[in-house]
């Protein structure tokens, strides 16, 4: 016998209509016949008893379509309980950070205490533009995000925590005309300010001319849609941008780099009431990191 025989017994059984089962099957009457007589001539009994306009269940066929319904009952109450336990066993633990990133210089540790401390973890990590991540949180996709506090906003149900401040740099390619002479951002105020957005962000294009402004000048600002795109642009000898040290530290060898007072504040945030062990886990292994190994 197979799942299929049982199928159409089970639903022949229902219906008592070997034509009202075939119409619900979309497959022919005597498919259905075939299956059912198969089934028959497994077990040794007939099943129904069937006449021209009627079709009955046996009193061997009700003891073997009450057998089906409680194994199907059983099995699918079986299979609950196991999908319970598999989870029960893992405990999926979702972080996003910003694209440009790869915190390198500290996940790697953290995650792995954690998976230390609870060894049923399932730590995975995602990147996307800062401007997203807390629509991500906000829609339980991750359960915990690292964005610029700028990006962030605290909500009765997100609970952000200040992780850490890093200082940015104006980066430029090497092959840049200024590459062997440029000592202040001012040796940049010809030159396109990439951004990397592809939509209009007002906070973003003020926080560059705040950036630039102490030094006499009004950037020409481009939007660049993401920031890879930026790089691979500022890379490549087209346009320069300000950036975090955690964008410069994945780059590092790729661009120029030219310090100014620039300092980012980077969170974390994560929603109230989330009583993931692993979130609880990492958040401690997170904020007890001391803030050189952070920047």
């Amino acid at each position: 016998m197979n799942d299929l025989q049982i199928d159409y017994f089970l639903a022949v059984a229902e219906n008592l209509s070997f034509t009202k089962t075939a119409k619900e099957k979309y497959v022919s009457q005597p498919a259905i016949s075939k299956q059912i007589t198969a089934l028959e001539e497994e077990l040794g009994v007939l099943l129904f008893e069937r006449g021209r306009k009627s079709t009955e269940l046996t009193d061997a066929g009700k003891l073997f379509a009450d057998f089906y319904r409680r194994q199907r009952a059983e099995l699918g109450l079986l299979s609950r309980q196991a999908k319970e336990m598999q989870d029960k066993m893992y405990v999926p633990l979702k972080i996003a950070f910003g694209a440009g990133w790869t915190l390198v210089h500290f996940m790697p540790g953290v995650v792995k205490k954690v998976q230390e401390a609870l060894p049923t973890t399932i730590v995975s990590l995602a990147c996307n533009e800062l401007v997203n991540l807390e629509t991500m949180l906000q829609k339980d996709q991750v359960d915990l995000i690292i964005s610029l506090e700028i990006n962030v906003h605290p909500t009765p149900n997100i609970e952000v925590r200040h992780l850490v401040d890093i200082p940015g740099s104006l980066i430029y390619s090497r092959h840049h005309p200024a590459a062997a002479k440029a000592k202040a951002p001012i040796d940049f105020k010809d030159e396109v300010f990439l951004v990397p957005l592809a939509r209009e962000l007002d906070f973003i294009i003020n926080l560059v001319n705040s950036f630039v402004e102490p030094h006499g000048f009004t950037p020409k600002i481009r939007r660049a849609g993401n920031v890879e795109t930026m790089l691979a642009n500022i890379i490549n000898g087209i346009g320069v941008a300000i950036v975090d040290d955690w964008v410069i530290g994945k780059n590092r060898h790729s661009f120029l780099t030219l310090p100014i007072d620039v300092e980012y504040t980077v969170v974390a945030a994560w929603k109230k009431g989330n009583k993931n062990p692993a979130l609880a886990a990492f958040r401690e292994e997170l904020f007890n990191l001391p803030p050189e190994v952070l920047r």
